[in-house]
């Protein structure tokens, strides 16, 4: 998926991209940019990347048959409709997911806006950092644990090389670790005195903005999802995601992780499904706070009910020629690493000051 062109000629355009990547895909750690999250970013990236699931795994691909995850628990969607999982690399279907309607979102919304308020919000809005913190943990540690299953639902899923999934793996991991310290944090933060003048007294007091929607896009399917699901868990805040159709299988794993470890009910809900289907009731939900959603250009937009993660190719502004030689190296390297597509891919343009 992604590597399909108008007149549908996915397998021609993929392994053209194989080859270019592995022409190009050749530098030394210590040149590779670092271009994932923080938590991960001292971490050598690999040097050589498999550039695609080995045939054996290939020929054996099989996803796990998953149900919608609502309320801590896998529910048939309402309409019993599924879509199928293709391979990009043999463009051959290895399973199904279940396709989410707005029936299914309305169940999911219910659910989270039930978590947020559970116990006067003492099981997960108003429980201490510390207690949030320690559901992140125990997902990370889980996600170490499934590492190389994971790795592969991906690479199988939307075609990622099979090294780079398992290097997002890493950072998925990382990114519940980074956010679980957060959590523990915002408990120091809590009820801080804000100076004002004599005679007057004020404390800030930080609370979750509620039931939040977390639409995501295919090319980093479980990484960008970790993104928006982990932050939103350690402020306190209920979820309902919603990933791409196009690659929703590790999704639905993390699911499976949050049942596994205890989450408490309805703090993460998982709605697989086509975007006009399930994507739009969620995102026009009226018991929705908050709505976090991804589309093409370079900043994050925040409006009052909406968070827009706009992004577009990179932009390497030289001035002066002294770095050329480091930019078209990272050029090359974000040009050629998932066949392109990625939001982190380099152009370059070069304007010299030296007169001046």
């Amino acid at each position: 998926c992604g590597s399909w062109d108008q007149n549908g000629n996915g397998a021609a355009n993929a392994k053209r991209a194989r080859r270019v990547l592995r022409l190009q895909i050749t530098e030394r750690e210590d040149s590779a940019p670092h271009l994932h999250l923080p938590p991960r970013a001292n971490q050598p990236r690999p040097t050589q990347l498999t550039t695609s699931p080995p045939p054996a795994m290939v020929a054996t691909a099989k996803i796990p048959q998953r149900q919608l995850f609502i309320d801590g628990d896998w529910r048939v969607p309402a309409l019993g409709r599924r879509l199928p999982v293709i391979n990009p690399t043999t463009e051959a279907s290895i399973g199904e997911i279940p396709a989410g309607t707005s029936e299914d979102v309305d169940a999911a919304v219910a659910a989270a806006r039930a978590a947020l308020k559970r116990n006067r919000g003492r099981d997960w809005s108003r429980a201490p950092g510390a207690v949030r913190a320690k559901y992140l943990r125990a997902i990370a540690a889980k996600m170490i644990e499934r590492k190389s299953d994971l790795a592969r639902l991906e690479a199988l899923d939307c075609g990622k090389p099979l090294d780079e999934a398992a290097w997002d793996m890493d950072d998925v991991a990382g990114c519940f670790e980074f956010f679980a310290g957060h959590a523990e944090a915002l408990d120091k933060r809590q009820n801080a005195a804000v100076a004002l003048p004599e005679n007057f007294k004020c404390h800030l007091k930080k609370e979750p903005i509620g039931v939040v929607a977390l639409i995501t896009p295919w090319n980093y399917p479980l990484l960008m999802a970790v993104w928006k699901v982990a932050p939103a868990l350690a402020a306190g805040c209920t979820a309902v995601l919603k990933p791409s159709e196009l690659a929703s299988v590790t999704c639905l794993e993390l699911g499976d992780v949050c049942k596994e470890i205890g989450l408490p009910s309805g703090v993460l809900n998982i709605v697989t499904g086509l975007g006009h289907e399930a994507g739009a009731p969620l995102s026009s939900h009226p018991d929705v706070d908050k709505v976090h959603i991804f589309v093409l250009y370079l900043f994050v937009i925040h409006l009052c009910r909406w968070s827009i993660f706009l992004t577009i190719h990179g932009l390497f502004v030289l001035l002066g020629c002294i770095y050329r030689e480091l930019c078209n190296r990272s050029k090359d390297y974000g040009s050629c690493s998932s066949y392109s597509q990625a939001c982190y891919i380099g152009t370059w343009r070069q304007k010299s000051y030296c007169s001046i």
